[in-house]
């Protein structure tokens, strides 16, 4: 589950609803997005606070000991059409729970 404010602005009423995408990268085998997932987030760039909560595209993946995995808040992606509103977009307090499971459970 993926929790955060945000704050942007889009003076194009016509903009003002569109998406965010949020992709886990893999810092250690360069930057790479973890299984070509993204998850839409829907948000509102009408200059106020807002609030957001989603669930991210389900994905299963092992890690290794010293593997870095991060969260990315893009603009647009190659999975989804292109972003057409061009504005600032700040978010803060990110809150990221991703579910973990040992392999040895399923052995």
């Amino acid at each position: 589950m993926l929790r955060f404010n945000y704050q942007g602005l889009d003076p194009n009423p016509a903009y003002q609803d569109t998406f965010a995408y949020a992709q886990i990268i893999d810092s250690t085998i360069g930057w790479k997005v973890w299984g070509n997932h993204a998850t839409p987030i829907p948000v509102k760039l009408d200059g106020k606070n807002h609030t957001v909560e989603v669930p991210l595209t389900a994905t299963a993946r092992a890690v290794k000991p010293g593997q870095t995995l991060r969260l990315q808040i893009a603009p647009s992606t190659a999975v989804f059409a292109p972003q057409r509103s061009g504005v600032y977009f700040t978010a803060t307090n990110i809150d990221l729970k991703l579910p973990v499971v040992s392999a040895t459970k399923y052995m």
